[in-house]
Parts: structure tokens; sequence; C-alpha cells
């Protein structure tokens, strides 16, 4: 294990090993840098392009660094980051961290890709972050990131099938919410601002997600929620919302949805707090009870439908409020209705080939 300090010689290259040396300003006493060395970029180190992929180093310094680091590859550290503040960045090749660290940004936003990796690692973020390249979550087991907040104006994707949890609140200001696997997002999720598009299926669960100011669009899109969850998003229109499985959802806003609103099967989801605004469909999976004390509110055209030969019992407060069509238990299903008060305003109600089940003590207040 050595430190190495990146030299100005006028070869930017990293892969130069007589670019490197054993005090700062020295001769060429180095060696480009292990997975077990320091790399230190301080007021004596010149230019440096990260020429060729794979490059490592146990960590990294850029205190008083005020040249500029090009991000032609991939620097993976395996253990402490702490940016300049007057340091430069260009290229969007990701700083990879895979072990335990403490990331220090001093102030200064990080231009190209960070990427979480490792296996059961914490992160902790010693001051707040703010990255415009992309922010990978990609721990191959559960990676925690605690303190401060993570500033994303790039895209945020997660590619494992990992849970990534934690303290630090990732705040959205732009760029694409994505998962590429099944892994779920459980630290706090703000969209913050700017304009931000969410993508395919995402998964969050267990933290806070809120809506602040910005425009989201979620064309096409799943929110996936696999966990007992509070959602403040009034403001967003979701696409479909997925409640995959038991827990207890907190609405501390109108929740809005274009698409479809599943819920898990075998399972008993309770959804507690504001108004659901459904202008799409509603389907209740097999064996799946759902209760609480928010009301699901149909003002669009879709399906009220339970899983086919299920015991679908669906307990909240229902009003059918529409200018369009509501179809009830379509494909001749069974949909199954206790204990709340089903309520009809407004709109074409088609019932026909379809049954609807009443049971418990409950309202019913459908007019003609």
């Amino acid at each position: 294990m050595a430190t190495y300090y990146f030299r100005n010689t006028g070869d930017v290259n990293w892969g130069t090993s007589s670019n490197w040396s054993l005090t700062s300003g020295g001769g060429a006493t180095g060696a480009v840098p292990t997975s077990s060395d320091d790399a230190v970029f301080d007021a004596s180190s010149g230019n440096c392009t990260v020429n060729t992929s794979a490059r490592v180093c146990l960590t990294i310094n850029f205190t008083n660094y005020t040249n500029t680091i090009t991000m032609s590859n991939t620097i993976t550290v395996s253990g402490n980051v702490t940016l300049g503040a007057s340091m430069g960045i260009s290229g969007s090749s990701a700083l990879i961290i895979n072990a335990t660290s403490t990331l220090t940004s001093n102030g200064k936003i990080w231009s190209s890709g960070l990427t979480f990796s490792g296996t059961s690692i914490t992160f902790t973020l010693a001051d707040n972050w703010s990255v415009s390249g992309v922010v990978s979550l990609s721990g191959t087991t559960a990676s925690t990131i605690n303190g401060n907040t993570l500033t994303s104006s790039g895209n945020l994707t997660s590619t494992t099938t990992a849970t990534t949890s934690g303290t630090t609140t990732i705040s959205l200001t732009g760029g694409t919410w994505s998962n590429s696997s099944t892994g779920a997002l459980r630290n706090n999720l703000t969209f913050t601002s700017g304009t931000i598009t969410v993508s395919g299926t995402v998964r969050y669960d267990t933290g806070t997600l809120t809506y602040t100011s910005g425009t989201v669009t979620t064309t096409s899109s799943t929110l996936t929620i696999g966990a007992s969850t509070t959602l403040n998003t009034n403001g967003i229109t979701w696409n479909n919302v997925t409640f995959s499985t038991d827990a207890t959802i907190t609405l501390s806003s109108n929740l809005t949805i274009n698409g479809t609103m599943t819920t898990g099967t075998l399972s008993a989801l309770t959804i507690n707090g504001n108004s659901i605004l459904l202008n799409g469909s509603l389907l209740v999976g097999q064996n799946n009870n759902v209760s609480g004390t928010t009301n699901i509110i149909f003002q669009g055209t879709g399906t009220w439908n339970s899983a086919t030969n299920s015991n679908c019992l669906i307990t909240n407060n229902i009003t059918i409020n529409t200018s369009g069509t509501i179809t009830i238990g379509n494909n001749g299903n069974t949909v199954r209705y206790n204990t709340g008060t089903l309520t009809y305003t407004n709109g074409t109600v088609v019932t026909s080939g379809s049954s609807i089940r009443f049971a418990g003590t409950q309202t019913i207040d459908t007019g003609t």
C-alpha cells in the first residue's frame, strides 16, 4: 500500500507510471495506483485523463487540485472520495465506489457518473452532493446511503435486485428515473424541480416519496410499491400504480392515477389518508383485502375488477363521479365490496354480465 501523487509532466494519462510520485511535486518515484494505493491530486498535479478502462485506487483525494480530470473511462475506488472545490471535471464515465466509504464533495458538482456498487456496503455523505451525470445504484446485495442530500440532475437508475436504503434524501432535479432490475429504492425521494421522466417500472417503498415542483412525465410507466410507504405526490399524474404486497400506505396528498391501480395477491393492503383519483381502472388481486380511510374516486373511463376466481375484498369508501364510463366486473367477473360506503354521483356504469357481492355492514348510495 502506498500514496501516489499525480505529477505535472505534460503527459496527462493516468496510466503512465512516470506520472506518479511518492511525494507531492516530486520525481517519477511512483507507479500507476492499484486498489491498495491512495491516489492524490493536489496543487502540484497537472491535468489528468483516465485513458483506459479499469483504473482503480483505494482512496482518491482532489483537495487543492485546480486542474481538470477527464473521465474518459471509469475509476473504481475502494474507500473514501474527496473532491476539490476548484477542480475541473470533464467526460462522462463513472466514478465507481465499491467499498465502505465517506464521500466529501466540498461543494463541487460531480458532472460525470457516480455508481454505488459492492456487496452490503454503507456509503456516508459527509456533506451534500450534486451529480449531473448518471447516478447508478448497483450493489450486488443491499446498500445503505447515509447522511445529507444527494441531488441528481442527470439520470437515477437502479441496476440491482437488491434494495438501497439509508438516511440520505435523494432529490431529483432533472433526467430520468428508471429500474433495469427489481431492486427497490428506500431512501426518501423528492421531485424537487426541472423536467423528470419516470421510465418503465420503478420500485419504491418504505420511505417518503414527495413531489415539490417541476414537470414529471410518467407515460407508459408503472410505480410499484412493495412495502409500507408514505406518498406525497400531488402534482404528479401517475400512469400505472401497483401495490405489490402487505403494506400500510399513507397518502399525505391525493394520489392521481391515469392508468390502472393494481393490488397484490395473497396480501392485506391498508391505504389511509387523502383520496385516490382514478382516471383509469382498479384491479384487486387474488385473495387480497384492501382497507383503510382513503376514498377511491372513479373519475375517468375504466374498469373495476377482481382477479378471476378470487376472494378479493375492498372496504375503502368508493365513489363513482365521472363524465366517462365505468365497467364493473367485465368478462363475467364478480367484484366484492365490504363495510365501506359505495356512492354513485355521475357517469355511465356498465354492469352487464357481471356480479357485485356485498358483505358486512355497509352503505350503498348508488341512485338509479
